[in-house]
């Protein structure tokens, strides 16, 4: 098997591993523009229970496209995945993915790494 263009993590839902990949796919499920870094910092400063749940069904939702062993399935809903989510479980993987994204704190920073966006114009 090749490997994913898009980050990939394991996360265990309801005693079963499962892979969340995050791809357009999963962008696109959670209203974020991946080109736009800050759209992944507020995803990330501004979590909760709802959005956790939002942030796995996106990692699953690859599962389901054609070509792919569930597609034709209806993927879960944000609602039945609370109930299989452990919160260290989860928080693991997701601390995994923020680092990926390159979203948290290097050498003593206070900040997440910066990305290369910027907001202001420069100026001379």
């Amino acid at each position: 098997m090749d490997a994913p263009a898009a980050p990939t993590f394991q996360i265990k839902l309801g005693g079963e591993t499962r892979t969340l990949m995050y791809g357009f796919r999963a962008f696109k499920a959670l209203g974020i523009n991946p080109f736009k870094p800050s759209e992944l910092r507020d995803f990330y400063g501004d979590l909760s229970v709802d959005k956790a749940a939002e942030w796995v069904r996106a990692g699953l939702l690859w599962q389901y496209a054609k070509g792919q062993e569930l597609n034709g399935q209806e993927p879960p809903t944000a609602d039945d995945l609370l109930d299989l989510l452990d919160m260290a479980n989860f928080n693991e993987t997701f601390e995994l993915s923020v680092e990926v994204a390159g979203l948290t704190p290097k050498n003593g920073e206070s900040e997440p790494a910066e990305t290369g966006e910027t907001t202001d114009p420069p100026t001379a």
